[in-house]
């Protein structure tokens, strides 16, 4: 996970921290007060892309959770066969 606060930014300020500890399970709370609209885009897209990384690690693809087709095969898309036209004098005579 990135950290957002650099020593020499100006619009960037940790307010404050809190951490609750329950069993083995710590939840770290950050204030962080923001000055520039480019800087609070930059921080959420950040946390933004760090929770989607975090949930595709979690939460493998279906495929990928079951381990094994279970003996099934995929149907693949097929290309249709081209008849040709009726000859419709055929069937008159």
């Amino acid at each position: 996970m990135a950290v957002f606060l650099h020593g020499d930014d100006e619009h960037v300020r940790l307010k404050s921290y809190d951490a609750t500890i329950k069993g083995k399970t710590t939840l770290l709370r950050v204030v962080i007060e923001v000055t520039c609209p480019y800087e609070l885009s930059h921080i959420l897209m950040s946390l933004e892309r760090a929770q989607a990384e975090q949930a595709a690690k979690r939460n493998p693809p279906a495929a990928k959770r079951r381990g094994s087709d279970h003996g099934h095969k995929k149907i693949e898309r097929q290309t249709l066969l081209a008849l040709p036209p009726p000859n419709y004098d055929e069937e008159l005579s």
